[in-house]
């Protein structure tokens, strides 16, 4: 199935569509409303994951969501965005149109449930996105993005250092990776996840980085 989310930017619309039981946004259709051609390469430059942030579509696949979304989409590959992975590409451009386009996407997953948006009604259960989605908030948040530092609070994040409990969990040594490389340029919630969530002692030259963060 699929659903028409209308976004009030000079009446533009976007359809945000149910597949393999994840919502996903429309990669072209995002693109087409701000100008850009190469859909490909604007998910490179937004440096996105594959299959965590975007997935794409081509061949006999390509023709089976198009027949099960009844959807005529005119194009030799398909790329279809997680709402991170549409924040990502977002974040990259910088159109007046992206911005407001953000905004509005924030919007939509605070009345909708968050990361766990589905469609139809609300899921009424709190933003608790995986550990993939939180590093995409913290990247967003550390490069200056307000909405993204927003998003954390209100999940319980402060660059203070407060952390939801459900967060204090070893998360396995990928993630604490990761974590230490958004923490090097001085990253203050991956600094304290690392060092108040996850309880690790910070190496010399990450206390230099993020003065102040200690377990």
């Amino acid at each position: 199935m699929s659903e028409r989310i209308p976004i009030p930017l000079g009446g533009a619309s976007f359809t945000l569509v149910e597949h393999d039981g994840r919502p996903w946004w429309l990669a072209h259709e995002v693109c087409r409303h701000l100008g850009i051609k190469d859909v490909g390469q604007a998910i490179r430059q937004g440096r996105l994951e594959e299959g965590s942030d975007f997935i794409r579509l081509a061949g006999e696949a390509r023709s089976r969501f198009q027949n099960d979304q009844r959807l005529a989409i005119g194009l030799r590959r398909i790329f279809l965005l997680t709402h991170l992975g549409l924040l990502g590409l977002l974040q990259n451009s910088r159109k007046p149109e992206a911005r407001r386009l953000r905004e509005r996407l924030f919007t939509l997953l605070a009345a909708r449930g968050g990361n766990q948006v589905r469609l139809g009604r609300p899921t009424g259960r709190p933003f608790r996105p995986d550990w993939k989605g939180i590093l995409k908030l913290f990247e967003l948040a550390g490069a200056g993005e307000a909405l993204a530092v927003e998003r954390l609070r209100q999940m319980g994040f402060t660059p203070e250092g407060d952390i939801p409990s459900e967060f204090r969990v070893d998360p396995g040594p990928g993630v604490v990776a990761r974590l230490i490389a958004l923490a090097r340029p001085g990253n203050r919630y991956a600094g304290n996840v690392l060092a108040r969530g996850l309880g690790l002692p910070l190496p010399p030259e990450l206390q230099l980085a993020l003065p102040g963060v200690e377990a």
